[in-house]
């Protein structure tokens, strides 16, 4: 093993440990994508604990208690799915948030007064099968055969995975949940004005937020990077709203920007130091492995 204590991937081990002392050794090896015998020689030779330390901490694990909003949804039939998606712990309805408002979108269907349709895209199935299970969801996921570019100049790549969801009974409590963990104003005017179409009109507060982790790391999972410069690890997000950059910005730190050469794209660059710092709390909700592996295996080649 590489007992130089500067380099990245011990870092990340110490900056969980730190940030998340509940996780056991097994679980910080499979975030990883290390062996558990290297986390614990990382942590003995640090000096820090090897057992898991249990924390004294209230569990936030409703998405939130009912409302006005919720009471007006059970009053309209949709109890049943109310009830399952207040089941869900808060952190992982902030992440499904901030992934879809990076890598979703509403359709509305012109042909039906009430047809909207809401869609998650996403290279990575793995993903999307765990919205499938955190939503408790039948509907299939769908691959595109071909590459294309749509009217507005999204590219999309074969193989692209997305899920779309349009059942009227699925799509009222899940535009709610999304419309309670919102935190851009743009999209929460979106979520509200696709209420009325299902006659469905209330007032609710559309000021910015600050996100949180698990938000953030739901966001980064769908517009995030990862590179290597000079050996140095760096993170970027790249966004055409600057103000949710701005508001992550407050968060996790980093320059702020826009390219010369795309005017409607800002991006948020993270030091290395910022780097090291974010990356074991956006591992500890992130649910892209794919984009995970990348992160570690890059890791790995700035320590040769």
């Amino acid at each position: 093993m590489d007992n130089n204590t500067g380099t990245p991937t011990i870092e990340i081990v110490i900056g969980i440990r730190a940030y998340y002392p509940g996780l056991s050794m097994a679980e910080i090896s499979r975030k990883l994508g290390i062996s558990r015998e290297w986390v614990r020689q990382i942590l003995i030779s640090r000096g820090l604990s090897t057992k898991v330390i249990k924390e004294d901490l209230k569990v936030e694990s409703k998405v939130q208690d009912a409302t006005l909003l919720d009471k007006l949804l059970r009053s309209k039939g949709y109890t049943k799915f109310v009830n399952r998606l207040n089941s869900i712990p808060k952190e992982e309805a902030e992440w499904l948030t901030g992934f879809w408002e990076g890598d979703g979108s509403l359709q509305f269907n012109k042909d039906k007064n009430y047809g909207i349709r809401i869609v998650f895209n996403q290279k990575d199935s793995r993903i999307l099968d765990h919205i499938r299970y955190l939503l408790n969801l039948e509907e299939k996921v769908s691959y595109t055969k071909k590459e294309y570019t749509n009217k507005q100049g999204y590219h999309t790549a074969s193989g692209f995975g997305r899920l779309t969801i349009s059942k009227k009974y699925l799509v009222v409590p899940i535009l709610f949940l999304l419309l309670e963990n919102s935190i851009d104003c743009n999209r929460k005017d979106q979520l509200l004005k696709s209420f009325k179409n299902f006659k469905l009109d209330f007032e609710f507060p559309t000021e910015e937020k600050t996100p949180s982790l698990a938000w953030i790391s739901g966001f980064f999972d769908a517009e995030g990077s990862f590179s290597l410069k000079d050996k140095v690890p760096l993170v970027s997000l790249s966004q055409s709203s600057k103000t949710t950059l701005k508001n992550i910005q407050k968060v996790i730190g980093g320059n702020l920007y826009q390219p010369k050469t795309r005017t409607k794209i800002f991006i948020l660059q993270l030091r290395k130091k910022e780097t090291l710092e974010f990356l074991p709390k956006y591992i500890k909700f992130s649910h892209n492995y794919q984009k995970t592996e990348k992160i570690f295996s890059l890791l790995r080649e700035a320590q040769r």
